[in-house]
């Protein structure tokens, strides 16, 4: 377990990022049993586009576009990072945001599971900007099931993560329906330990609102 509380090891914290930019897992860890999901779908063009798709990131409509309801909780893991407790179903899963990042070009959330999480492993959610005005939305992850019912029913569970995946991606776009170019790598490699890229710097996390799916706010002390 990672020193700051999140359910996978330490030298995997933000390696969402790397997978992002075109690493593997064999490139981390000869630990086979992580399974890699990573989905991209075009979202539209323009400044103003990204401005939206970074506002429905941030503000937890992707999340609820995907019927997943966040609450945002008053603690704070050992790191400071925000705690929050997504809900899905009949499950209740706590993770600790641990990067954030909003740049004129790039906007960025990443999230690790926690103790009680029905997975284990971390999500990251990017939407950038391109030089020639093209913006893309982006979910990446890696996890292995931690919830006994997960395993048990392992190749449903991953059917749901993967449906959960486009539609996050989907609740990023401004005008939800309109047609997209996609793309859906669903990956479990094979792995050979090796050196990996240096890791971004985490900086404490933006203070945001978190919405259920009926866009209200829940809090929890």
């Amino acid at each position: 377990m990672s020193p700051y509380g999140l359910t996978y090891p330490a030298d995997l914290r933000l390696f969402t990022l790397e997978l992002a930019n075109g690493a593997s897992m064999s490139d981390a860890t000869s630990d086979r049993a992580w399974h890699v999901v990573d989905h991209s779908a075009v979202l539209g063009h323009g400044e103003a586009c990204f401005r939206a798709a970074s506002y429905r990131l941030n503000s937890w409509r992707a999340h609820s576009h995907a019927r997943v309801g966040v609450e945002l909780s008053s603690e704070e893991d050992a790191r400071g990072s925000d705690i929050v407790r997504l809900h899905f179903g009949p499950t209740t899963s706590p993770c600790a945001i641990i990067y954030r990042e909003h740049s004129k070009h790039r906007t960025v959330m990443v999230y690790g599971t926690l103790a009680g999480h029905v997975e284990c492993g971390e999500e990251a959610f990017i939407v950038e900007l391109a030089s020639d005005g093209t913006v893309t939305g982006r979910c990446v992850a890696f996890s292995k099931h931690a919830w006994w019912l997960a395993k048990l029913g392992a190749p449903v569970a991953r059917w749901v993560q993967r449906r959960e995946t486009r539609l996050y991606v989907e609740g990023m776009r401004p005008h939800e329906g309109s047609s997209t170019q996609s793309k859906l790598r669903d990956r479990t490699v094979p792995s050979a330990r090796s050196n990996t890229a240096s890791r971004p710097s985490v900086e404490p996390p933006e203070a945001s609102r978190v919405m259920k799916p009926s866009m209200r706010v829940s809090r929890k002390s």
